[in-house]
C-alpha cells in the first residue's frame, strides 16, 4: 500500500510539473504575442522616411548640393510617373500634364546635352564610353520627335498610343543611363567634378524655366 502511494504521488508531481511547463510556455507566447503587436502598432503610426526617389516623384526638389547624377535621377524620378499617368487620362488634366511634360522633358534634355554628355564625352577612356555618349544623343533625337507626333495628337485613341510609345522611349533611356552611363561616369570623373556639374545643371535648369519673349520683357520693367 505505500508502495501504491508513493507511486500515485510521484504521478501527480509529475502531473503538476508537466501543467506548470505548459502554463509557462503559454505565458511566454502569450507575452510574445502582444509585444508583436504593440511593435506592429508603433510602426502603423510612425511617419514613414521616404527615399529620394519617392520625394521626387511626389515632386520634392532635388537634394542640395546633390551632384551631376543624383539631380539627373532626380529628373527620372518626377518625369517618368507623368509619361505614365498622359496615357491614361484625357481632357483637361491631360493637357496640363503634358504641358508638365513637355517643360521637363525639354530642360532635362537642354542640362544633359549641354552640360553632362560633354563632359562625359570629353573623359570618355575607349570605345564602350563613346557609344553611350551617342547612343544616348540619339535617344534625345528620338523621344524629342515622339513629342512632337504627340503634340499634334487630335483623337484619344492616337494621343494614348503615342504617349505610350514616348513613355517606353524615355523609361528605356532613364534605364540605359542609370544601369550603364551614369555608373560609369563616377568611374570617369572625381566626385568634386560631378558636384561641380551638378551646381552648374541647377543654375542652368532655373534659367531655362524663366519665361522669355515680349511679354516677359515688360513683366521685367515692371518687377523693377
Amino acid at each position: 500500500m505505500p508502495r501504491k502511494m508513493t507511486a500515485t504521488k510521484k504521478k501527480m508531481k509529475a502531473m503538476k510539473s508537466s501543467a506548470k511547463t505548459a502554463m509557462r510556455k503559454k505565458t511566454t507566447r502569450s507575452v510574445a504575442k502582444k509585444m508583436k503587436r504593440s511593435a506592429a502598432s508603433s510602426a502603423a503610426h510612425r511617419p514613414k522616411r521616404l527615399s529620394h526617389s519617392t520625394q521626387a516623384s511626389r515632386g520634392g526638389p532635388a537634394p542640395l548640393h546633390a551632384d551631376a547624377i543624383v539631380v539627373l535621377k532626380h529628373d527620372h524620378a518626377q518625369l517618368l510617373p507623368l509619361l505614365k499617368e498622359l496615357k491614361e487620362i484625357t481632357g483637361a488634366r491631360r493637357q496640363r500634364v503634358f504641358e508638365q511634360v513637355q517643360e521637363m522633358l525639354h530642360s532635362h534634355t537642354r542640362v544633359e546635352e549641354e552640360i553632362f554628355y560633354p563632359a562625359f564625352r570629353a573623359a570618355a577612356q575607349n570605345g564602350e564610353d563613346r557609344k553611350f555618349f551617342y547612343e544616348a544623343t540619339e535617344e534625345h533625337r528620338t523621344a524629342d520627335m515622339a513629342l512632337r507626333e504627340l503634340s499634334s495628337a487630335s483623337e484619344d485613341e492616337v494621343f494614348s498610343a503615342r504617349a505610350k510609345v514616348l513613355h517606353e522611349l524615355v523609361q528605356h533611356h532613364a534605364r540605359e543611363e542609370e544601369d550603364d552611363m551614369f555608373p560609369r561616369a563616377r568611374e570617369l570623373l572625381p566626385a568634386s567634378e560631378l558636384k561641380r556639374l551638378g551646381d552648374e545643371i541647377r543654375a542652368r535648369k532655373q534659367t531655362l524655366a524663366q519665361p522669355t519673349g515680349p511679354l516677359s520683357a515688360v513683366a521685367a520693367l515692371f518687377s523693377r
